[in-house]
């Protein structure tokens, strides 16, 4: 049984004054109905709740390859952080609300401590924000497009209804014990409310970026697959000599790029031949350092290369644009570069401003709050929680496009076919994926080195080794042990023996 989270009265009086909020914000515009914090300010917001939309822009940044090519200090130096003593990647690394995109200009805005709380409230916030301005009705009094710290001159005349004038973000008497009889608000609507009115936005139009840095060991490919997808930005990285010189067909960069046309379904639509193709792909040619000559004669001959290797592939219609950098040597500037066309990139796509119903949001702060950090929760669970949010989710239908639409853009993992439980962290289930299918360097200090030998050599998965493997797991690895293996089989990163012999000799043994 979920219920919705519980607030202590303390709580709102320990938060910064409103005065400090209007400040800190100065920019943003907060429908002047809001901010009073009374029964018609819950009821605009819930009015936002139930018809208002959010323009879900968000890009999803995957960096792929061979390993030893670069891709976590490519990650490191996209986010500005520091390439000194960076570990191999085992599986994947996933990296949020750690920047945002400028829609018009394309820069980063780097983030520090921002949670996934934040986030919410602050999506929130704009969604009543546009809806109020998409009906100007809503609210005869509204904020004025740039809210200062000034004390409102009160000689000026009030201003028509249908202009907008300064919110009065003054701090208000809410004395627990009076407020409530007063105002007859719920209390549960008006914290959410006063969490939302207190929320941190950008002062101009942005995009919450993720980076998926993927490992490039043979051992994780088959893993790749759950969660590849169309949503993404692939961003191939190739060791610019080894491509120059001889491409490595097995496991090199057409390779790669062959596996993303695999994995990602691309259609084949001749109408549209001349256009490029979902999703996009662009290729960074790393350690041009090593390269014996000029950064020109480096690039012309990187793209030449590329160039011949994707003639006659179908890849060659995602693929935007291709760089050669050293993370070592280059400066910030020229990384800029690349993080201002991916933005540039990710608004070109079909996908962009899309819009989705504003209760979503909600919903996702109700999993959030009620979830407890689990990683794991059951569809059926979700459903009891989207039925008792403030503006519920009833429709079976409508839930199952929150969670495939979720599902696609990376925040969950869910499978309408594998329908008994949604994985709420991605990462938990990449760190399950590694207790079975892992580097041989990270199986040091693994018992039954014979079972793991055979599961190298032969492909086979014994029960013991599996038995073995979920005993040293957390409980919610071992809780989940049947799911998680049922996702392995959906995507054939381990097999079921076909034969009669090999069912006979290993009734309950895996193939990898």
């Amino acid at each position: 049984m979920y219920y919705i989270k519980e607030y202590s009265y303390s709580s709102l009086w320990d938060k910064t004054p409103i005065t400090d909020v209007q400040r800190r914000n100065s920019e943003r515009l907060i429908p002047e109905v809001l901010t009073r914090l009374d029964h018609e300010s819950v009821n605009t917001y819930l009015n936002c709740l139930k018809d208002g939309e959010e323009k879900s822009n968000r890009i999803r940044l995957a960096i792929v390859g061979r390993k030893n090519t670069g891709k976590t200090c490519l990650t490191k130096r996209l986010l500005r952080e520091s390439v000194e003593h960076v570990q191999k990647t085992n599986g994947i690394e996933i990296h949020t609300l750690k920047c945002r995109g400028k829609v018009d200009e394309g820069d980063w805005i780097f983030h520090d401590g921002r949670t996934y709380e934040n986030e919410i409230y602050s999506r929130l916030l704009k969604c009543c924000i546009a809806k109020s301005k998409a009906n100007p009705s809503l609210d005869s009094n509204m904020a004025n497009d740039y809210l200062s710290s000034k004390i409102p001159d009160e000689s000026v005349s009030e201003k028509p209804d249908n202009e907008f004038n300064a919110c009065n973000l003054e701090e208000q008497d809410l004395n627990p014990t009076t407020f409530y009889q007063a105002k007859e608000v719920p209390v549960q609507d008006f914290y959410d409310l006063c969490d939302i009115v207190y929320a941190e936005i950008d002062a101009e139009d942005t995009a919450p970026i993720a980076i998926w840095d993927f490992a490039g060991d043979r051992e994780h490919f088959n893993t790749l697959q759950t969660f590849f997808g169309q949503e993404s930005i692939y961003v191939v990285v190739t060791n610019v000599m080894d491509t120059i010189e001889n491409d490595d067909p097995e496991y090199g960069l057409a390779f790669w790029l062959e596996t993303i046309r695999c994995h990602c379904k691309l259609p084949v639509d001749e109408e549209y031949y001349n256009e490029y193709q979902e999703p996009p792909v662009i290729i960074v040619g790393t350690h041009k350092d090593q390269f014996k000559g000029n950064n020109i004669d480096c690039k012309t001959k990187f793209q030449r290369k590329v160039h011949e290797i994707v003639r006659n592939s179908q890849i060659r219609r995602n693929i935007r644009k291709m760089y050669v950098i050293s993370n070592t040597d280059d400066t910030d500037d020229e990384f800029d570069i690349l993080r201002r066309d991916l933005v540039e990139i990710a608004k070109s796509r079909k996908q962009w401003n899309i819009k989705t119903p504003a209760r979503w949001i909600h919903l996702e702060k109700a999993l959030f709050e009620n979830s407890y950090g689990k990683p794991v929760v059951a569809k059926s669970d979700i459903a009891e929680i989207a039925n008792n949010i403030i503006q519920p989710i009833t429709d079976e239908e409508e839930l199952e496009r929150f969670l495939t639409y979720h599902n696609s853009i990376g925040t969950y993992v869910y499978f309408s076919d594998l329908p008994e439980y949604v994985v709420l962290d991605p990462q938990w289930l990449e760190s399950a994926f590694k207790c079975i299918i892992t580097d041989n360097q990270f199986q040091k200090d693994l018992v039954h080195q014979t079972e793991w030998e055979e599961l190298r050599q032969d492909g086979r998965l014994s029960e013991k080794l599996l038995n073995e493997i979920f005993l040293h797991q957390e409980d919610y690895i071992k809780k989940y042990r049947a799911h998680l293996l049922k996702i392995m089989e959906k995507f054939n990163i381990i097999v079921r023996p076909r034969t009669m012999s090999d069912c006979i000799y290993n009734r309950r043994n895996h193939n990898v």
